[in-house]
């Protein structure tokens, strides 16, 4: 670069800045340009830098700053829906699993009290101690009793039972409609909520540790005892006894 064109310029900078300077200055005998309090800060090297640093700064800032489209807007993290989700979330109606047991397991309870005495004879010693203490003031979920809730623990407790789940199922499926219509009008919402799961899931329960609703003590089994058309005056036939020759014994047997 050219030393002399780049003194001449500074030369022309500084006498513009002079010109801005009052006519009528007054200087005592001691002041100076730099040390007038009214003179000029661009006349000495460190006003000199101080405007520079200023317009510096000024451009660091201008170009640092963001545009105010460009901004973003701070984004906090999605947070999660606390408890747990629900079981059955395209229920028209959400009523919590525990609501629809306590309504219908009370319904057959009351329902069993009037007919326990039809079929206390046809029960096992067992099966009547339950029912007697199912039907009894301690067989409902209250303070102080067995069970605190119409939760897991008491549905398993009474589907554990044969003959609860078979008295259960036949009470449903004849008067389940019926009973529910006393509650709410067939067809609604809230009718088809509890009837549709009384129907799939609470009529099919099966409590936990047993392999099926139907147990082999149950009046529905094949294995009942009441079930079986035995004389007791029949005698067992050992088919070890009967020989090869005696084919029309063999034929009477399966005929």
């Amino acid at each position: 670069m050219d030393l002399e064109n780049m003194e001449m310029e500074n030369l022309e900078h500084i006498d513009t800045r002079v010109g801005l300077v009052p006519e009528k200055i007054c200087f005592s005998d001691t002041d100076t340009w730099g040390s007038w309090p009214n003179s000029p800060k661009l006349l000495t090297s460190a006003g000199l830098e101080m405007g520079m640093d200023e317009v510096l700064t000024k451009l660091h800032k201008t170009s640092s700053s963001p545009k105010p489209t460009e901004r973003k807007q701070p984004t906090s993290p999605l947070q999660k829906k606390r408890g747990r989700k629900p079981i059955r979330p395209n229920d028209p109606i959400k009523k919590k699993t525990e609501e629809k047991d306590k309504y219908w397991l009370r319904g057959f309870r009351g329902y069993m009290k009037t007919r326990y005495n039809d079929i206390a004879h046809t029960l096992s010693p067992d099966e009547q101690n339950f029912w007697h203490e199912h039907l009894s003031s301690k067989g409902v979920p209250d303070k102080g009793n067995v069970f605190s809730s119409y939760g897991k623990r008491y549905k398993n407790h009474l589907f554990c039972q044969p003959s609860f789940v078979y008295y259960f199922q036949e009470w449903f499926h004849e008067y389940g409609e019926i009973e529910l219509s006393r509650k709410c009008n067939p067809g609604s919402d809230l009718w088809f909520v509890f009837f549709d799961y009384a129907s799939k899931e609470l009529v099919n329960y099966v409590p936990i540790g047993c392999s099926s609703i139907d147990g082999i003590e149950s009046p529905r089994s094949p294995a009942s005892p009441g079930e079986l058309n035995e004389d007791p005056n029949d005698e067992p036939v050992d088919f070890c006894m009967v020989g090869v020759e005696n084919d029309d014994l063999i034929e009477s047997f399966f005929n």
